[in-house]
């Protein structure tokens, strides 16, 4: 048996993992910094009085953020360079990408950095872009807008602990499961217990639900498969095990991870087979996509981003930081979590006035 953790350090990747084995991970520091993004994307777009759009985006994290669940640019038309791996005073040693992208007046501009055509690339980061361009009363004008799309957060999230159950929880990380009496931990690793077939039974209502949805499974069928599932949570994760993975390796707790959300994957396939043929492979199609999904929202929660816009003329009218000094400059800064359930909108208006135009009178 492993050498048990009296005083684990909430740190890793692991520490906004899914539903119930969120809190689980949260007592070791499992595959730090693999999966807990930290990526910072500074953006400059700058708009050509023809309409033309050159795009350059700086990404800069530690070289174990950029993995799968990265939204690093990949979508036809954007030329990325490694510029530097930094291993100066870091942890972790640092990459900086430059990517940049040339669009031509009236072509369509990006609506993300990941093509929504390749392999779970619909999965990542979506933000419609469009540029609109129109001249009247010898004044031209330029309209920007981009569309951060929202990633559902609230739906698959933790369920609050109540107040006695946060106490537990805070004592449980200062000191150690193991160092609690045998009653708070039995009762904290029920609570876990009870997050992880809550989390479960809300995957498999989306992912059945969108069989139903397509007449693939009937409404009814939902609840049978919930109740499958958490038959399977029950087999495979009792409260014991829970406690044994505690125990576990960082590699070893991957695999457990991994191997629970296969095997729950596969049983429910099985079952939504015999309701209807072709069933299984679909529902099983539509978890792995919620899990992609949600991976994905989880790393863009630690990202932060800066898009500096640059247009013709002045701007007039816009949502995000400008300056009287850059007349036609716009900045706005978020992080992913502003994502979180919610769309965030960019917009701004610039114009540009003919030499010797006066105006309408």
């Amino acid at each position: 048996m492993a050498e048990r953790r009296k005083h684990p350090a909430p740190t890793g990747a692991w520490l906004c993992r899914r539903g119930a084995m969120a809190r689980v991970v949260l007592l070791v520091p499992v595959l730090a910094g693999v999966l807990s993004g930290c990526l910072q994307y500074d953006e400059r777009i700058r708009v050509a009085a023809d309409g033309a759009v050159d795009l350059e985006v700086m990404i800069t994290g530690p070289v174990a953020s950029y993995g799968p669940a990265a939204g690093v640019p990949g979508a036809p038309g954007w030329l990325v360079e490694v510029l530097s791996v930094d291993n100066t005073g870091k942890d972790q040693p640092e990459r900086h990408l430059r990517c940049r992208r040339a669009v031509a007046p009236g072509d369509a501009l990006p609506s993300g950095y990941v093509d929504p055509a390749a392999a779970e690339g619909a999965a990542h980061l979506r933000f419609p872009t469009g540029l609109r361009t129109w001249t009247t009363g010898g004044r031209t004008f330029y309209e920007f807008r981009r569309t951060y799309e929202a990633r559902r957060f609230r739906r698959f999230a933790n369920a609050p602990l109540t107040p006695d159950q946060k106490q537990l929880e805070e004592r449980i990380l200062e000191v150690g499961i193991f160092a609690v009496g045998a009653a708070d931990r039995e009762a904290y690793l029920g609570v876990l217990r009870q997050q992880l077939e809550e989390d479960m039974a809300t995957r498999v209502t989306e992912a059945a639900g969108a069989l139903a949805a397509d007449g693939v499974l009937p409404v009814a069928a939902i609840d049978g498969l919930c109740a499958a599932g958490r038959g399977f949570t029950a087999r495979t994760v009792p409260v014991e095990r829970l406690l044994e993975m505690l125990e576990m390796d960082d590699d070893s707790m991957a695999r457990a991870l991994a191997d629970y959300n296969i095997g729950l994957r596969d049983a429910l396939a099985a079952a939504a087979e015999g309701l209807a043929a072709g069933a299984g492979p679909r529902l099983r199609a539509e978890l792995a996509a919620l899990d992609r999904a949600w991976d994905i929202t989880l790393h863009l929660g630690n990202d932060s981003f800066k898009v500096q816009l640059d247009l013709p003329g002045r701007v007039i009218r816009t949502n995000g930081l400008s300056r009287p000094d850059q007349p036609g400059q716009v900045t706005w800064e978020f992080n992913g979590k502003d994502l979180q359930d919610r769309d965030l909108p960019l917009q701004a208006v610039s114009v540009v006035e003919a030499p010797g135009h006066r105006g309408t009178p």
